[in-house]
């Protein structure tokens, strides 16, 4: 009897398994629905939450791009798109520019002007996600030079 037991056992087990790269993660319904910016120096971060993926990228656009796979970690438009620093974390992620480490980056997005699109996608198991969000305030810190 013990046998028959763990002879189904390993099946469902396995099968259990398998799913979980089938089945999509909780909270990917409300994925990015909280986003806070932060300034420090010239580094410009978005946080969003909640965040249940593993893996994923971002992109701050000079326009909405069309070709942005959530499922592939490529640039959608390297002309006028920018990869971002990408750390997730427990139920967060934060992504960042720094001006000063893409100087010329930071011309072409000061130089587009308002609005940009924060391209952000999320990815675990087979299940992949992805946003456009408008950003409106500038991601170049300006200078604050004399008044």
């Amino acid at each position: 009897m013990r046998q028959g037991v763990t002879a189904l056992l390993v099946p469902a087990v396995v099968l259990v398994v398998a799913a979980c790269g089938i089945l999509p993660p909780a909270g990917v319904s409300e994925a990015g629905d909280q986003m806070a910016t932060t300034v420090e120096g010239t580094r410009t971060t978005w946080t969003l939450r909640p965040w249940p993926f593993t893996d994923g990228n971002a992109f701050l656009c000079l326009d909405h791009p069309e070709d942005f796979d959530p499922s592939t970690p490529e640039n959608p438009d390297p002309g006028s798109c920018v990869p971002l620093d990408f750390e997730p974390g427990r139920d967060v992620v934060s992504v960042s520019f720094d001006a000063a480490a893409d100087p010329a980056g930071a011309d072409r997005i000061a130089q587009a002007g308002p609005p940009w699109v924060l391209a952000i996608a999320g990815r675990v198991g087979l299940t992949s996600w992805g946003s456009r969000r408008q950003i409106v305030d500038s991601p170049v810190p300006s200078d604050p030079g004399p008044s």
